[in-house]
């Protein structure tokens, strides 16, 4: 009986034991599972605020910097109100100067007075200073004066670097020239009715309507360097080009116009005697005496297109790079406008125009205007070409013996949706021709420029595309 009774107390006790190890067993495995989902929500969130800072940061760092903020909304004011509004609506923004042009420049004191208006601003309110030091009462008006501009400045909206006008402009027409200067342009023509081209019938009718229907706000455009290289060309055409940059771009735009001459000198370098027999040496002087403008430079040896493009890149001072060869012309007063504006938009873009076609070595005619807007391709030789559109059914050749009956009707079944270029918006491409096209200075150096080993002329506009 005691034993028993022993047994049964320990039984009893042992099965106390057993209930209260379960529940501190499971008060334990509820607390760690707690715990556990506490220190994942927080690791969540952790991680979640750290990928938030990075696309904030990355998108803070690769966002372009010369775009300005959005205008801010009109309150309901009355008609004078209103009337001060739209005074202050029209007024030119400068760009702020962030060193958006020139990376090895970081001095916040320093100003470019086309970039950025408040040079006169700073200069004003030094001189300011100066005339109303000591004199208290002046000073409480001005930091009332102050105070008001501070409010009147927050409701300015920018203007927009372009907009569109209900009204086509003159841009066609348009040229930079004065009276006493266009006599001394001896190769500049007319590209309009009753001109020396297309039979009389200019080349007007070529460009589409509503080019002429948009308007720029040319202080926040970016100044323009112009590289020009040549080699044996003949019959004036480097004259024609110079001449009708000059004439068709604006000056406060138009820093310089670099001509490289890469004929080489004869004797040097082992080049033949003859090797300028093509070049008309009186026009260098003559390039030079239609503006200072004109920088002429003169190569040594033959170096190639790349190479010669670089040396231009060199000298040039403008903001953005426009790379042209020296049979072109150009043939509206808006031509740079069009190529600057994806830039100031987006600074790591190239653009290019569409090109027309004139006979470079008879009439110096145009033909019957550009064709369907088109891509630029490269083949597995990397000869350049164009390509109406893309995605389309442009389908490898299929061979029967690699396909059963079903399979080869499956797939000459197959339709890609067609992507065409948009015929009034810049399109993307990706490759180029490389006879004109815009980049900014910074942007090509940037890149790397050109490679120094590409010594013949071609190919330097594909390896600018893979870059």
């Amino acid at each position: 009986m005691v034993n028993i009774s022993a047994s049964s107390r320990g039984s009893s006790r042992a099965a106390g034991n057993n209930m209260s190890m379960k529940r501190i067993l499971l008060l334990s495995f509820i607390i760690i599972s707690t715990l556990g989902m506490y220190l994942y929500f927080c690791m969540l969130k952790a991680v979640n605020l750290g990928l938030n800072y990075q696309d904030k940061n990355n998108w803070e760092q690769g966002r372009p910097k010369n775009i300005p903020p959005p205008p801010k909304l009109v309150k309901n004011t009355s008609n004078k109100d209103k009337k001060e509004h739209d005074q202050q609506q029209v007024k030119v923004v400068s760009l702020p100067n962030d060193d958006v042009f020139d990376n090895n420049d970081k001095s916040e004191t320093q100003f470019d007075p086309i970039r950025n208006n408040n040079a006169a601003a700073v200069d004003n309110d030094e001189e300011d200073d100066e005339s109303t030091d000591g004199n208290d009462d002046t000073d409480d008006d001005d930091n009332n004066n102050t105070d008001d501009n501070e409010e009147s400045s927050a409701d300015e909206v920018p203007t927009p670097v372009w907009h569109m006008a209900s009204d086509p402009d003159d841009s066609f027409e348009r040229i930079f020239l004065t009276p006493e200067q266009k006599p001394n342009y001896k190769h500049f023509r007319d590209l309009g009715k009753g001109g020396p081209v297309n039979k009389g019938n200019g080349i007007k009718h070529f460009f589409n309507p509503i080019c002429r229907h948009y308007r720029f706000d040319e202080s926040r455009l970016p100044t323009v360097s112009v590289v020009i290289t040549t080699q044996n060309e003949p019959d004036n055409w480097i004259s024609i080009t110079v001449e009708s940059i000059l004439a068709r771009t604006p000056p406060n735009l138009l820093v310089d116009v670099i001509v490289v001459d890469d004929n080489g000198i004869p004797g040097h370098h082992g080049l033949p005697p003859n090797i300028r027999k093509n070049v008309d040496e009186a026009e260098w002087d003559y390039l030079k005496s239609l503006s200072p403008k004109v920088k002429v430079i003169q190569h040594d040896n033959r170096e190639g297109c790349a190479r010669s493009r670089l040396t231009g890149a060199k000298a040039a001072t403008g903001e953005v790079l426009m790379f042209v060869d020296s049979h072109i012309e150009m043939e509206s007063s808006t031509w740079y406008h069009h190529l600057a504006i994806p830039i100031v938009e987006n600074p790591q873009t190239i653009t290019m125009q569409t090109i027309d076609v004139i006979d470079d070595l008879g009439t110096k005619d145009y033909g019957a205007g550009a064709g369907p807007l088109q891509y630029g391709v490269v083949n597995d030789q990397f000869w350049f070409s164009y390509q109406v559109d893309r995605f389309g059914d442009y389908m490898e050749p299929l061979d029967p013996k690699d396909f059963t009956e079903e399979e080869l009707a499956e797939r000459r079944g197959f339709k890609y949706n067609a992507e065409s270029p948009h015929l009034r918006e810049p399109y993307e491409t990706p490759f180029g021709p490389g006879s004109l096209f815009a980049i900014r200075r910074d942007e090509f150096w940037r890149l790397g420029g050109y490679d120094e080993g590409l010594y013949v002329w071609g190919g330097e506009n594909t390896e600018m595309a893979f870059k």
